[in-house]
């Protein structure tokens, strides 16, 4: 059922750190985050089931939040005992063995900040994810954060973030996987020593979306007052995502 044909990569380098980032403001077009496979995984004990795509240099700004949006892929109910083919957010069948999102801090050993797994991620009536990252004061998820989305901590404020987007052991007949990407070319060159360009991650991540469509995690920086009055659709008219 389940596709293994993804290539290991115990590489010793540190992978994400060569992603280059994507600072900027809400209200303009460039310099929002993209989400992109990096050629290189190692350094995040990587196995042959997962592959990764990220958004990377995540710089902290005061009143800023990350948005992010993509339709989920249907995952099996194994947390609640049921096997892995029955699903836990229908309509089936299951498309991955287990999706998560993780925020990190991008800078090595890469520590993980928090993440949310498929079953802990929240979904709006159309089976779509909504990850808001933002800094608080404390560990619990702020009132501004609605039912429908999923709240991630921003960390340290002093050096940038990377979240990290999994998809595990995709279904023979599911074709919109982060593997499905990774298999059309929509990478970038982590491994060279020199940092991405950034058109040259925007080329990256519109091939990943041509692929994954509503399954690819599409992402911008917000003001969190926008957010609060207008949701992610605000967020997202603002910073000129489709």
């Amino acid at each position: 059922m389940m596709r293994r044909d993804v290539s290991l990569r115990w590489v010793a380098l540190a992978l994400f750190g060569a992603v280059a980032g994507c600072g900027g403001s809400s209200g303009s077009t460039s310099k929002q985050p993209l989400f992109v496979v990096p050629q290189n995984t190692g350094g995040y004990f990587p196995n042959p089931a997962n592959v990764y795509m990220t958004a990377g240099s995540l710089a902290y700004k005061a009143g800023q939040i990350v948005v992010v949006r993509g339709k989920a892929a249907v995952f099996p109910d194994t947390y609640a005992g049921e096997s892995i083919y029955v699903p836990a957010n229908p309509p089936g069948p299951v498309q991955l063995r287990y999706w998560s999102m993780c925020n990190n801090l991008e800078a090595s050993p890469y520590p993980v900040v928090l993440c949310k797994a498929d079953y802990a991620t929240a979904l709006d009536a159309d089976g779509y994810y909504t990850y808001v990252m933002s800094f608080e004061a404390s560990a619990t998820p702020p009132s501004w954060v609605p039912a429908t989305a999923t709240w991630l901590p921003w960390g340290a404020t002093d050096q940038p973030n990377i979240l990290i987007f999994r998809n595990m052991l995709p279904a023979d007949d599911f074709a919109q996987a982060v593997q499905d990407a990774e298999a059309a070319g929509c990478t970038i060159d982590n491994q060279s020593g020199v940092t991405p360009s950034y058109a040259s991650q925007r080329t990256a991540s519109q091939c990943a979306i041509r692929v994954m469509g509503d399954y690819y995690p599409r992402s911008a920086f917000c003001d969190q007052d926008l957010f609060i009055r207008q949701g992610w659709q605000g967020c997202f008219k603002a910073a000129g995502v489709g």
